[in-house]
């Protein structure tokens, strides 16, 4: 069944990647990369290889905790996809649930028959790809490391890489650089802005900001230019805002949790401009009532105004 299945998938990549010697020379190294996500959001870590020789397969595991992370598929990096004139490798082994996790091991052949393809010498070779979901409950700032393994699996499975010197097949134990998954802070979103009082502000005007916080902050700052002009507590949504002289005005905020900075919200811009006085009223009459003694004061606005004034003598 599926076991003997499985058994006989690592015996196949044993005898290839492991038949012959293996050398503990380090001239390779494979990276997980570092990466960040949202809570609840997902995430995709690259394996990279820097190979001195030219490789012909490899096998490698990687865990994790589980604290935050769920690994949900492992799949070919780009130099593996696009083996054999981009039909793939040969062979791949995938186990999401390897045994001594949680982690996942990979294993790959790129090629059985003539010619045999190979990984290139070079530096930044992306070898494999590591999906995960990371928890809703995640919190900002918190982060889970990613550590190549040699104990995960049954049989457990051994970083290692499949080259031939000269005309020896060789296993080599590459150098191990681990890589994280960190849990960034969501942005704040629906950012608006208004000019509320067209004649304060020293008469350039007073805007009000209106957003929604994407998450639960210690402070959210509110930035123009890519610069901080205000620090708020973590719970503000709504600000009020002058200009030091006319003109177009951008406007943006981002929130802080645990001293992760969220990425910034919507751009907003404000018109800050001197308020005109308004031109005088006209038409003005006056009609009083001879028996009560009330006056009616009739006038036309040409322009819109917030207040009217209205004098005796």
């Amino acid at each position: 069944g599926n076991k003997m299945a499985k058994c006989n998938l690592f015996i196949v990549i044993a005898m290839i990647l492991f038949s012959a010697s293996l050398s503990m020379a380090q001239v390779h190294s494979v990276t997980a990369s570092d990466e960040v996500a949202l809570p609840g959001a997902s995430a995709t870590v690259s394996v990279t290889l820097d190979n001195d020789e030219a490789a012909r397969g490899f096998s490698l595991g990687l865990a994790h905790s589980g604290a935050i992370l769920t690994l949900t598929a492992i799949s070919a990096g780009s130099e593996v996809a696009s083996s054999n004139g981009g039909t793939g490798p040969d062979f791949e082994f995938i186990d999401l649930a390897a045994a001594g996790g949680p982690g996942g091991t990979y294993g790959v052949i790129l090629s059985f028959g003539s010619p045999l393809d190979e990984i290139a010498i070079g530096t930044g070779n992306e070898i494999a790809l590591y999906s995960y979901t990371c928890s809703a409950a995640a919190t900002p700032g918190s982060s889970e490391a990613l550590n190549f393994s040699d104990g995960l699996g049954s049989p457990v499975v051994i970083t290692v890489i499949s080259v031939v010197s000269g005309t020896t097949s060789i296993s080599r134990i590459p150098t191990k650089v681990s890589g994280s998954v960190s849990i960034g802070t969501p942005a704040p979103s629906n950012l608006s802005c208004s000019i509320t009082d067209p004649c304060g502000g020293g008469g350039l005007g007073v805007g009000t900001l209106n957003w929604n916080n994407g998450g639960s902050y210690d402070s959210v700052e509110v930035l123009t230019g890519g610069a901080v002009i205000q620090t708020l507590a973590g719970t503000a949504t709504t600000t009020t805002t002058t200009s030091v002289g006319p003109g177009t005005v951008g406007y943006s905020v981002r929130g802080i949790r645990n001293l992760t900075t969220s990425g910034e919200s919507n751009n907003c811009n404000l018109i800050y401009q001197v308020t005109p006085p308004p031109a005088n009223p006209t038409g003005v009459t006056c009609v009083v009532d001879q028996v009560t003694g009330n006056t009616t004061v009739n006038w036309t606005n040409p322009n819109s105004v917030s207040s009217v004034e209205v004098t005796l003598d």
